[in-house]
Protein backbone atom coordinates (compact mmCIF):
# COMPACT_ATOMS: atom_id res chain seq x y z
CA UNK A 1 0.00 0.00 0.00
CA UNK A 2 1.33 3.60 -0.86
CA UNK A 3 1.34 6.24 1.80
CA UNK A 4 -1.82 7.74 1.03
CA UNK A 5 -3.96 4.40 0.88
CA UNK A 6 -2.56 4.37 4.32
CA UNK A 7 -3.77 7.64 5.24
CA UNK A 8 -6.91 7.47 3.86
CA UNK A 9 -8.01 4.47 6.09
CA UNK A 10 -6.13 5.80 9.05
CA UNK A 11 -8.75 8.80 8.10
CA UNK A 12 -11.68 6.44 8.11
CA UNK A 13 -10.54 4.54 11.17
CA UNK A 14 -9.08 7.25 13.34
CA UNK A 15 -10.75 10.22 12.27
CA UNK A 16 -14.03 10.00 10.83
CA UNK A 17 -15.49 7.23 13.46
CA UNK A 18 -14.25 9.14 16.72
CA UNK A 19 -15.82 12.97 14.89
CA UNK A 20 -17.79 14.03 18.11
CA UNK A 21 -13.89 14.25 19.76
CA UNK A 22 -14.20 17.84 17.85
CA UNK A 23 -17.04 18.93 19.96
CA UNK A 24 -14.50 19.46 23.12
CA UNK A 25 -13.24 22.58 20.83
CA UNK A 26 -17.03 23.95 20.31
CA UNK A 27 -17.83 23.48 23.98
CA UNK A 28 -14.25 25.48 24.76
CA UNK A 29 -15.25 28.23 22.27
CA UNK A 30 -18.66 28.29 23.89
CA UNK A 31 -17.89 28.95 27.17
CA UNK A 32 -14.81 31.41 26.59
CA UNK A 33 -16.96 33.25 24.28
CA UNK A 34 -19.68 33.90 26.54
CA UNK A 35 -17.22 35.39 29.32
CA UNK A 36 -15.91 37.43 26.57
CA UNK A 37 -19.43 38.73 25.47
CA UNK A 38 -20.30 39.81 28.82
CA UNK A 39 -17.41 41.73 29.89
CA UNK A 40 -17.51 43.38 26.23
CA UNK A 41 -21.32 44.33 27.25
CA UNK A 42 -20.53 45.98 30.49
CA UNK A 43 -17.60 47.63 28.97
CA UNK A 44 -20.04 49.11 26.19
CA UNK A 45 -22.53 50.17 29.15
CA UNK A 46 -19.71 51.87 30.83
CA UNK A 47 -18.68 53.91 28.15
CA UNK A 48 -15.11 52.11 28.30
CA UNK A 49 -15.66 49.70 24.36
CA UNK A 50 -17.05 51.17 21.67
CA UNK A 51 -18.21 47.85 19.82
CA UNK A 52 -19.01 44.56 20.47
CA UNK A 53 -15.50 43.19 19.29
CA UNK A 54 -14.44 41.35 16.27
CA UNK A 55 -13.63 37.13 15.42
CA UNK A 56 -9.84 37.79 16.26
CA UNK A 57 -10.79 39.42 19.84
CA UNK A 58 -12.72 35.95 20.32
CA UNK A 59 -9.71 33.89 18.74
CA UNK A 60 -7.23 35.61 20.94
CA UNK A 61 -9.26 35.54 24.64
CA UNK A 62 -9.77 31.77 23.67
CA UNK A 63 -5.99 31.06 22.78
CA UNK A 64 -4.75 33.68 25.67
CA UNK A 65 -3.85 30.81 28.42
CA UNK A 66 -2.53 32.13 31.26
CA UNK A 67 0.44 34.93 32.46
CA UNK A 68 3.28 34.25 33.46
CA UNK A 69 3.21 32.97 37.11
CA UNK A 70 4.96 34.56 39.38
CA UNK A 71 5.68 32.01 43.61
CA UNK A 72 4.70 33.96 46.07
CA UNK A 73 2.60 32.96 49.36
CA UNK A 74 -0.06 34.77 48.82
CA UNK A 75 -0.64 34.36 45.10
CA UNK A 76 -2.95 31.52 44.50
CA UNK A 77 -2.11 29.05 41.18
CA UNK A 78 -4.99 27.48 39.73
CA UNK A 79 -4.60 25.82 36.00
CA UNK A 80 -6.59 27.30 33.30
CA UNK A 81 -9.20 24.48 33.15
CA UNK A 82 -10.20 25.86 28.92
CA UNK A 83 -6.73 26.15 27.93
CA UNK A 84 -6.11 22.60 29.55
CA UNK A 85 -9.21 21.01 28.11
CA UNK A 86 -8.60 22.31 24.59
CA UNK A 87 -5.17 20.97 25.21
CA UNK A 88 -5.84 17.83 26.25
CA UNK A 89 -8.58 16.91 23.74
CA UNK A 90 -6.41 16.42 21.23
CA UNK A 91 -3.85 14.39 22.99
CA UNK A 92 -6.90 12.28 23.77
CA UNK A 93 -8.03 11.81 20.57
CA UNK A 94 -4.62 11.13 19.26
CA UNK A 95 -3.43 8.39 21.77
CA UNK A 96 -4.86 5.02 21.66
CA UNK A 97 -5.49 4.67 17.64
CA UNK A 98 -2.26 4.37 16.51
CA UNK A 99 -0.91 0.94 18.99
CA UNK A 100 -4.21 -0.69 18.68
CA UNK A 101 -4.22 -0.46 14.91
CA UNK A 102 -0.71 -1.89 15.28
CA UNK A 103 -1.87 -4.55 17.47
CA UNK A 104 -4.67 -5.36 15.64
CA UNK A 105 -3.37 -5.35 11.87
CA UNK A 106 0.61 -4.58 11.68
CA UNK A 107 1.42 -7.46 10.83
CA UNK A 108 -1.39 -7.93 7.90
CA UNK A 109 -0.80 -4.71 6.78
CA UNK A 110 3.24 -5.05 6.63
CA UNK A 111 2.45 -7.63 4.83
CA UNK A 112 0.55 -6.64 2.27
CA UNK A 113 2.21 -2.80 1.96
CA UNK A 114 5.84 -3.86 2.00
CA UNK A 115 6.78 -0.95 4.17
CA UNK A 116 6.79 -0.69 7.40
CA UNK A 117 8.61 3.24 7.47
CA UNK A 118 5.60 4.01 5.00
CA UNK A 119 3.11 2.75 7.74
CA UNK A 120 4.53 5.12 10.38
CA UNK A 121 4.47 7.88 8.00
CA UNK A 122 1.02 7.54 7.05
CA UNK A 123 0.40 7.33 11.40
CA UNK A 124 2.51 10.63 11.22
CA UNK A 125 0.49 12.24 8.74
CA UNK A 126 -2.42 11.65 10.75
CA UNK A 127 -1.65 12.70 13.99
CA UNK A 128 -0.82 15.97 12.24
CA UNK A 129 -4.00 16.16 10.10
CA UNK A 130 -5.90 15.78 13.30
CA UNK A 131 -4.21 18.54 14.72
CA UNK A 132 -4.73 20.60 12.11
CA UNK A 133 -8.47 20.13 11.79
CA UNK A 134 -8.69 20.42 15.39
CA UNK A 135 -7.18 24.03 14.96
CA UNK A 136 -9.11 24.49 12.04
CA UNK A 137 -12.67 23.58 13.90
CA UNK A 138 -11.24 26.16 16.43
CA UNK A 139 -11.28 28.87 14.08
CA UNK A 140 -15.19 28.18 12.49
CA UNK A 141 -16.47 27.76 15.74
CA UNK A 142 -14.67 30.83 16.69
CA UNK A 143 -16.58 32.67 13.57
CA UNK A 144 -19.84 31.33 14.10
CA UNK A 145 -20.41 32.11 18.03
CA UNK A 146 -18.57 35.48 17.57
CA UNK A 147 -21.58 36.08 14.91
CA UNK A 148 -23.70 34.92 17.69
CA UNK A 149 -22.40 37.51 19.94
CA UNK A 150 -22.63 40.27 17.18
CA UNK A 151 -18.96 40.39 16.78
CA UNK A 152 -17.40 42.23 13.31
CA UNK A 153 -16.31 39.52 11.16
CA UNK A 154 -12.68 41.19 10.48
CA UNK A 155 -9.08 39.55 11.68
CA UNK A 156 -8.10 42.75 13.30
CA UNK A 157 -8.39 42.97 16.91
CA UNK A 158 -9.62 45.88 18.53
CA UNK A 159 -7.10 47.75 20.44
CA UNK A 160 -8.97 48.84 23.07
CA UNK A 161 -10.85 45.76 24.05
CA UNK A 162 -7.28 43.74 24.16
CA UNK A 163 -5.34 46.67 25.72
CA UNK A 164 -8.24 46.87 28.38
CA UNK A 165 -7.80 43.15 28.77
CA UNK A 166 -4.15 42.29 28.57
CA UNK A 167 -2.53 45.31 29.15
CA UNK A 168 -0.73 48.08 26.82
CA UNK A 169 1.82 45.97 24.66
CA UNK A 170 -1.28 44.70 22.91
CA UNK A 171 -0.86 47.96 21.26
CA UNK A 172 2.30 46.83 19.50
CA UNK A 173 1.58 43.76 18.68
CA UNK A 174 0.62 43.77 14.67
CA UNK A 175 -1.60 41.29 12.96
CA UNK A 176 1.37 39.04 11.77
CA UNK A 177 2.58 38.72 15.20
CA UNK A 178 -0.79 37.96 16.48
CA UNK A 179 -1.75 35.00 14.26
CA UNK A 180 2.01 33.67 14.60
CA UNK A 181 1.64 33.51 18.51
CA UNK A 182 -2.51 32.37 18.96
CA UNK A 183 -2.74 30.17 16.27
CA UNK A 184 0.23 29.08 13.88
CA UNK A 185 2.95 28.58 17.10
CA UNK A 186 0.43 26.92 19.11
CA UNK A 187 -0.48 24.17 16.33
CA UNK A 188 2.89 23.55 15.44
CA UNK A 189 3.97 22.67 19.12
CA UNK A 190 0.68 20.79 19.58
CA UNK A 191 1.35 18.65 16.40
CA UNK A 192 5.49 18.51 17.89
CA UNK A 193 3.59 16.87 21.28
CA UNK A 194 1.34 14.93 19.38
CA UNK A 195 3.99 13.11 17.05
CA UNK A 196 6.14 12.62 20.27
CA UNK A 197 3.19 11.39 21.94
CA UNK A 198 2.22 8.45 19.15
CA UNK A 199 5.95 7.61 19.14
CA UNK A 200 5.90 7.35 22.72
CA UNK A 201 2.85 5.33 23.01
CA UNK A 202 4.69 2.56 21.24
CA UNK A 203 8.29 2.56 23.08
CA UNK A 204 5.69 2.81 26.31
CA UNK A 205 2.19 2.63 26.12
CA UNK A 206 -0.90 4.62 25.43
CA UNK A 207 -1.75 5.14 28.49
CA UNK A 208 1.35 6.53 29.82
CA UNK A 209 2.46 8.84 26.81
CA UNK A 210 -0.86 10.58 27.26
CA UNK A 211 -0.10 10.99 30.94
CA UNK A 212 3.38 12.63 29.90
CA UNK A 213 1.07 14.71 27.50
CA UNK A 214 -0.86 16.03 30.61
CA UNK A 215 2.09 16.31 32.97
CA UNK A 216 4.09 18.50 30.31
CA UNK A 217 0.88 20.84 30.37
CA UNK A 218 0.05 20.87 34.25
CA UNK A 219 4.26 21.84 34.39
CA UNK A 220 3.79 24.36 31.74
CA UNK A 221 1.40 26.65 33.14
CA UNK A 222 3.31 26.11 37.04
CA UNK A 223 7.26 27.31 35.45
CA UNK A 224 7.54 29.27 32.18
CA UNK A 225 10.62 27.96 30.89
CA UNK A 226 11.49 27.19 27.07
CA UNK A 227 12.29 23.53 27.77
CA UNK A 228 8.44 23.91 29.17
CA UNK A 229 6.75 22.86 25.70
CA UNK A 230 3.25 23.80 26.59
CA UNK A 231 4.25 27.20 27.41
CA UNK A 232 4.47 28.04 23.67
CA UNK A 233 0.90 26.97 23.50
CA UNK A 234 -0.21 30.25 25.50
CA UNK A 235 0.48 33.36 23.71
CA UNK A 236 -0.15 35.08 27.10
CA UNK A 237 3.58 33.54 27.83
CA UNK A 238 5.13 35.19 24.62
CA UNK A 239 8.23 37.78 24.56
CA UNK A 240 5.74 39.30 22.29
CA UNK A 241 3.73 40.63 24.87
CA UNK A 242 5.46 40.35 28.44
CA UNK A 243 9.31 41.08 29.32
CA UNK A 244 9.27 37.82 31.47
CA UNK A 245 7.82 36.08 28.13
CA UNK A 246 9.61 33.25 25.65
CA UNK A 247 10.81 33.32 22.30
CA UNK A 248 8.00 32.16 19.77
CA UNK A 249 10.89 32.34 17.21
CA UNK A 250 12.87 29.39 19.65
CA UNK A 251 9.58 27.44 19.52
CA UNK A 252 9.11 27.16 15.70
CA UNK A 253 13.06 25.53 15.88
CA UNK A 254 12.00 23.19 18.83
CA UNK A 255 8.57 22.15 17.54
CA UNK A 256 10.64 21.68 13.75
CA UNK A 257 13.68 19.89 15.67
CA UNK A 258 10.96 17.61 17.60
CA UNK A 259 8.88 16.41 14.24
CA UNK A 260 11.36 15.34 12.33
CA UNK A 261 13.07 13.69 15.29
CA UNK A 262 9.90 11.81 16.14
CA UNK A 263 9.47 10.73 12.61
CA UNK A 264 13.20 9.88 12.08
CA UNK A 265 13.43 7.72 15.44
CA UNK A 266 9.68 5.99 14.77
CA UNK A 267 11.06 5.25 11.55
CA UNK A 268 14.34 3.46 12.74
CA UNK A 269 12.24 1.96 15.63
CA UNK A 270 9.60 0.13 12.84
CA UNK A 271 12.72 -1.02 10.66
CA UNK A 272 14.05 -3.05 13.38
CA UNK A 273 11.26 -4.02 15.44
CA UNK A 274 10.27 -7.51 15.44
CA UNK A 275 6.25 -8.38 15.06
CA UNK A 276 5.81 -11.80 13.28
Amino acid sequence: MKIMKLLKRDIALGTARNWFKFLVVVLVVIVYSHFLALMIASGVDSGSFYSNGTVMDYLLYITQGMEVFHFSPEEYFSIPIYWFVFQIGISYMIAYYPEKDFKNFGKKIFLSSGSRVNWWISKCLWGVLNVILYFAVLILATMGIAKFHGAEMTWTFSEEIMTGFFGSNMQYINMQDAWLISIILPCLMTIALSLLQILLSFLLTPVVSFAMMCGIYIVSAYYTSWILLGNYTMWLRSSYVGMEGINPQSGILIAVFIIVASIFAGCVYFDKCDVF
